[in-house]
């Protein structure tokens, strides 16, 4: 009774630990049984799938997620076919129509040559997809010029004949102000007024980019990069010939 009451206890541990380290690395994880139930759900795929682990656990996958049509869930289909699959990119809905964009590494787990579930371990993309269709990337065609520079002091006509230096030079220009004081707007201008007037000119806020997204969104993605990736020119790319502005580019973490 003694050992028994050990291994239980054992058990019990191991278990713990198992939950402890699923839930501190930083991919999605999501198992199913050879039903199709949620088996495990760590809280990095609750978060990027803006899910609580209630609505997911021991429920079937397809009971739960929607997928477009002609479209399968990448997890159930090696719970059917047995095959591991890499690099998958894969987009789908959650319980509330909530688009989520990951990229996949899906396994079947076997036993005894039999399939007895699937894991997937999934790395979310979403943002990286709104960004690199341009739903943040752009914010139309710059409308300042220094004539909408209110001040009369030397420091600011300083500040401003510094700027407008910066529009005969085609090198980096380095903006900085606390906020609210309009480092934009002397952007802006500065585009505005030089030769690259007529190109286009990109923000981005570099404070809202996680950091393992800032290499695709920067230089792009080639095809086959993973399965599903397209040919996608990057921000510098968007810019050529413009200005791209790095908004709160300090936040990066280099």
């Amino acid at each position: 009774m003694e050992n028994s009451e050990k291994t239980l206890q054992y058990l019990e541990y191991i278990n713990e630990m198992y939950k402890q380290i699923l839930d501190k690395i930083d991919f999605g994880v999501h198992a199913v049984d050879r039903a199709g139930k949620t088996i495990v759900y760590n809280k990095k795929m609750m978060k990027s799938e803006s899910m609580d682990s209630r609505d997911v656990m021991h429920k079937k996958l397809l009971d739960v997620f929607m997928f477009k049509e002609g479209q399968a869930s990448t997890l159930v289909k090696v719970l059917q076919e047995g095959k591991e699959t890499t690099n998958v990119k894969q987009t789908y809905f959650n319980n509330k129509g909530r688009e989520i964009t990951t990229i996949n590494n899906t396994i079947s787990i076997m036993q005894d040559g039999h399939i007895q579930g699937a894991v997937e371990i999934a790395h979310d993309v979403t943002k990286l997809e709104r960004l690199m269709k341009g739903n943040m990337n752009s914010k139309g065609a710059p409308r300042f010029t220094f004539d909408n520079i209110i001040g009369k002091s030397p420091i600011i006509k300083q500040v401003i004949d510094q700027a407008k230096r910066a529009t005969r030079t085609s090198s980096y220009v380095l903006i900085v102000g606390e906020t609210g004081t309009g480092k934009e707007l002397f952007a802006q201008s500065i585009h505005n007024a030089s030769d690259r007037f007529s190109a286009p000119f990109i923000s981005q806020n570099c404070a809202a980019l996680p950091d393992n997204l800032i290499e695709s969104l920067l230089f792009g993605t080639k095809r086959g990069a993973f399965t599903g990736a397209i040919d996608q020119p990057g921000l510098f790319e968007k810019a050529n010939g413009g200005t791209l502005l790095l908004d709160k580019i300090n936040s990066l973490n280099f």
